[in-house]
């Protein structure tokens, strides 16, 4: 008798291709924050911020993040070519004409996070950065310190199909050192060494990470992204048996999904076309048919219970007809 040896890999295989397909994830882009607090020290914590936002965030599966340095080169570029006349005393003399430089500049970097596969922009300001002490005792005999931390940060979020702001999200962190550092002497506690030595430490760092002020920077970015992770969800699964494509024409297609189901502008599903089929090695039975990934379509317009249209993202030539979507 024949062993059935070719079923296991086949099935294996089938679950290998399910678990590798790609995730139609929502691109973030997070352009560096605006510093509100006047901090002069060493680091650049304006971009330090964003990168380590972008780290936190990258830990969802749902979301893939731009590298930062990706937007700012392109920003960088368009600021080597600044127009005639926009100086300061120009934007004072003429607000109007400042208003519209400002617009103008906005519409530019909207352009660029299109060009580079953005679906959200992030865009923020640091509104507070510090780090205090607190001594008591007599300084030559012995003493204590603790320490305290605070960081405030904000984020307006943008959906780029559509320019619409998808709201302001805040984040705060406010961490103090129970542990009191104890000095004897006059001498030198070892808090106070880290404190006064903070600077040296690399931005964003694991030794920065322990200190009160990276756990403060810590806890403020981790409600950045809870609250982020609130607004920018996964679609829902479609009510229809099944989600197909209906017409393709040229670079948009019609999909059978809509208010119904409760999709959003924006949304991202993945494409795929029927393949070969499978049978089983001994019987020749028809068990069913592979399938292949044809690319990924982005909702852009939501017209009938079931019924929407959507740009084609990846796979333009390849998408048909009949075609099924769904959210992996």
């Amino acid at each position: 008798m024949r062993k059935p040896f070719l079923l296991g890999p086949i099935f294996c295989s089938l679950l290998l291709f399910c678990g590798s397909a790609a995730l139609a994830k929502q691109s973030i882009g997070i352009l560096p924050f605006k510093d509100n607090t006047g901090y002069d020290g060493s680091w650049d914590i304006q971009k330090g911020i964003a990168l380590w936002l972008g780290e936190a965030i990258g830990q969802n599966p749902f979301y893939q993040v731009v590298p930062i340095d990706t937007l700012t080169r392109a920003l960088e570029q368009m600021d080597q070519k600044p127009e005639k006349g926009r100086s300061g005393l120009f934007g004072f003399l003429f607000p109007k004409r400042k208003r519209a430089a400002v617009q103008q500049k906005s519409r530019q970097i909207s352009e660029i996070a299109k060009k580079k596969g953005v679906d959200i922009l992030i865009t923020g300001e640091i509104n507070a950065f510090s780090i205090s002490r607190f001594r008591a005792g007599l300084p030559m005999l012995a003493g204590y310190e603790s320490y305290s931390s605070n960081v405030e940060l904000q984020a307006n979020l943008q959906r780029m199909i559509d320019g619409k702001p998808l709201g302001t999200i805040t984040g705060k962190g406010e961490i103090t050192d129970r542990d009191l550092g104890l000095s004897l002497f006059g001498k030198t506690s070892s808090k106070a060494l880290e404190f006064c030595g903070l600077d040296s430490l690399p931005f964003g760092s694991e030794e920065l990470r322990k200190t009160v002020l990276g756990q403060a920077t810590e806890k403020a970015i981790a409600q950045l992204k809870t609250k982020l992770e609130e607004i920018v969800v996964p679609p829902p699964l479609p009510k229809v048996s099944h989600p197909a494509i209906l017409l393709v024409e040229e670079n948009e297609v019609y999909v059978n999904i809509g208010i119904e189901d409760g999709i959003q502008i924006g949304n991202k599903f993945s494409v795929y076309a029927q393949g070969k089929e499978l049978r089983d090695p001994i019987t020749g039975t028809v068990l069913g048919y592979a399938e292949e990934k044809a690319g990924v379509i982005r909702i852009i317009l939501i017209q009938a219970a079931h019924l929407s249209k959507a740009e084609i993202v990846e796979g333009k030539g390849l998408i048909k007809p009949g075609n099924s979507i769904r959210i992996e």
